[in-house]
This record gives C-alpha cells, structure tokens and sequence, in this order.
C-alpha cells in the first residue's frame, strides 16, 4: 500500500486565538504554532467571509474571514486561487488551513474551503465555548492585504510531493527523483521539501535523500 505523511490534526478554534499563537520551533527543528496548550499546524474553522480580493491575472486571492472573536486573512497563490473563486463576501465557510505569519501577520493558506449555514457558526461557537469557555483577548493584529508576496508553493504542488515520497514507501526518495517524477521546477521541489521538514512530517536520512516519518 502506497505510505503517505499522516496528516496533522486540524484543530478547532476562534478566531482571535489563532491571532494569538505563538510561532514555535522545537529542538529537532520542527516547526508549529503553540495555541492554548497545543502544537498547531493546521486549524478548522468557521467563519464569515467580509472581504475578498482577486488580482487581474487570477495567481494571487485572499478573503477577510470574521467569527465575532476577530479577523483573519486567508491567502492564495496560483493553483490554489481555485479554492476561493467560487466564494463570496457574506458566506458562511468552513475552512481547513494551515497556519503562517508573515512579517508581523499570521495568516490562512487553505486546504480546503467549504460553504456552509450561518447556523454553523453559532453551534461552533457554543462547541469551544464548552471546550475552552471564552475567546482570547485580541489588542493589536494586522488585518490589511498589503503584501501578496508568495510564501510557499501551492498545496497542488505539495501533493504531487508528499505522493511521491508516499510511493517510496519504506524507502527513501532522492530529491532529484522527486523532480524528474513530479515535472516540477527545482525550487518548489526543494520549498515544499522544507516545509515537509519544518513540520516533522518527513526525514532527511542522508544528504539528499526524504523519507516518510
């Protein structure tokens, strides 16, 4: 059976506590956000979206998203400005992301982005309510899109990766195979390889050479 990284837990939270996370890097290099008493890669959420944005060459969108706790960006660059096309100011959605900052902002990158009703929204507040019992307070986060600067490749481009390392099974792949398999320019092979390794998901064996954890 073709092995694949497992996946991070999306975890569940308000708004203005992902704006309160606080980037993290452990001994080994690997790379999360601490939120309340978790490490955190990847969050579910349910918000409003009050603003979106879509530049005139379709490679670059962003959404404001709102849960009555605070706001937050969700951006996208290329492959990925699929995920947000269909989606429009007033809507009620259901996200799974993972977590960044950028210069002084913490921001979205989404995986998946799904409409829902509005009656989501309250049922998920009174779900953390009963978890944690009131938000986080929020005094200062930057909520202005004033730099699309690309961060990481597309998520498309991050699983044509992780599937060919899952392929490898117990072996470990070369970047070069990686490259030569998956048609993509080197830099993005190597950007998504770091990130893969920031978040503990794969390994570097010997120079050169990833392998599933």
């Amino acid at each position: 059976l073709k092995m694949l990284p497992k996946r991070r837990t999306a975890y569940k939270f308000w708004i203005s506590d992902l704006l309160n996370a606080e980037l993290t890097v452990r001994e080994d290099n690997v790379r999360f956000f601490k939120i309340r008493d978790k490490e955190v890669v990847r969050i579910n959420l349910i918000a409003v979206v009050i603003s979106k944005y879509e530049n005139a060459v379709a490679n670059y969108a962003s959404l404001m998203l709102d849960d009555s706790s605070g706001k937050i960006m969700v951006k996208a660059w290329d492959d990925d400005v699929r995920l947000i096309t269909d989606v429009n100011v007033g809507d009620s959605v259901l996200i799974i992301a993972r977590l960044y900052r950028q210069n002084s902002a913490i921001f979205l990158r989404p995986e998946i982005i799904r409409k829902t009703d509005i009656t989501w929204l309250k049922a998920r507040d009174e779900e953390l309510k009963s978890i944690y019992k009131e938000p986080l307070a929020v005094e200062n986060f930057n909520t202005v899109d004033v730099d699309a600067k690309k961060v990481e490749p597309s998520f498309v481009v991050r699983e044509k990766v992780v599937n060919v390392i899952g392929q490898a099974k117990d072996e470990a792949v070369s970047v070069q195979e990686i490259i030569d398999a998956t048609r993509l320019n080197e830099e993005d092979v190597e950007k998504v390889i770091e990130e893969l390794l920031r978040e503990g998901e794969i390994y570097s064996p010997r120079a050169g050479f990833v392998k599933i954890v």
